[in-house]
């Protein structure tokens, strides 16, 4: 539950900058546009960049790479689907205690 909690609050951190919605359900229902994907993508090629550079310079503070764990880039879109699919979970889990 606790990855499930960090992972969400990454892909979260990911998707807002992106969208113009009040509240988050509304950001993560909302449908994504090619401005913002454009910008998404721009984020996540500039994350990449600093991922390289603190590798080569272990003496960098630790960085977190948001999507070490996945097996492609998700695209905004996707980020979207999982922050709601990890809420669910979550909801759910929180309901059984």
């Amino acid at each position: 539950m606790d990855r499930l909690f960090v992972k969400t609050k990454q892909l979260i951190s990911a998707v807002l900058p992106y969208t113009k919605e009040s509240n988050l359900i509304g950001c993560l229902k909302s449908p994504t546009t090619a401005e913002q994907s454009e910008q998404y993508w721009e984020l996540m090629d500039y994350r990449i960049e600093l991922d390289k550079k603190a590798e080569q310079n272990k003496k960098m503070l630790d960085h977190t790479n948001l999507f070490a764990d996945d097996e492609s880039r998700p695209s905004l879109e996707e980020c979207k689907v999982q922050i709601l699919k990890h809420l669910q979970v979550a909801f759910c889990f929180l309901n059984l205690f």
